[in-house]
């Protein structure tokens, strides 16, 4: 098993209900789910990126001792932490769209011996200093890596912008370029840069208008 899609009617994720799943690569988790329980993840070493839906409040040792995940995206219905990351020694980085949860370090911490990982917040968002759960963090003003996913071509260059507002985020992406002459046009890179945006929005939880 590398690919679950839980379907709609599903509303809870029970303890423990993917434990051990070592070669799940990819899971699609709907917003009916508001419920997720302890370890649901815990030693799925082949996750590599995760969106949590909205409707979840509580993280608890959620992604524990996943050793390959690498980006997890955290929406604002995430009020609280506990555990959570533990021993997720290729996690970089943890993308808030809210304000700072509250952490429960009775196990210490959120992300004990996660010591890659970047704390990442949106602007507007309340509760962040310069360390979150002893991690470092930075203004998620534009996701990174974002340009390097987006297929450039030298004659094309492009430049982009993320923001958030009313709730929605954006990325706003401005290409130019140019041919020598004589004039031979070939716009092919404009579907494999839609593509990519598609893509990267996809695997980040982000929406695409």
């Amino acid at each position: 098993m590398t690919s679950i899609t839980i379907p709609n009617c599903v509303t809870s994720i029970w303890d423990f209900s993917f434990y051990y799943c070592t070669n799940l690569i990819r899971i699609t988790i709907p917003n009916s789910v508001s419920s997720i329980g302890a370890s649901a993840f815990g030693y799925c070493t082949s996750l590599t990126s995760i969106t949590i839906p909205n409707s979840v409040t509580t993280l608890i040792g959620t992604f524990n001792n996943c050793t390959n995940l690498i980006s997890v995206t955290i929406p604002d219905s995430v009020t609280n932490l506990i555990g959570t990351f533990n021993n997720c020694a290729s996690l970089t980085g943890v993308y808030f769209k809210g304000n700072a949860p509250s952490i429960d370090n009775s196990g210490g911490g959120p992300f004990t011996n996660a010591n890659k990982a970047i704390v990442y917040y949106l602007p507007g968002t309340t509760g962040w200093g310069p360390t979150f759960g002893g991690r470092p963090t930075a203004l998620w003003d534009f996701p990174p890596g974002t340009l390097e996913a987006i297929k450039k071509q030298p004659d094309q260059p492009t430049y982009g912008t993320f923001a958030s507002q009313l709730g929605k985020d954006s990325l706003v992406v401005v290409t130019h370029g140019w041919q020598k002459y004589p004039f031979d046009p070939d716009i092919s890179w404009v579907d494999s840069m839609s593509d990519s945006i598609n893509s990267y929005f996809t695997n980040h939880g982000l929406n695409n208008w």
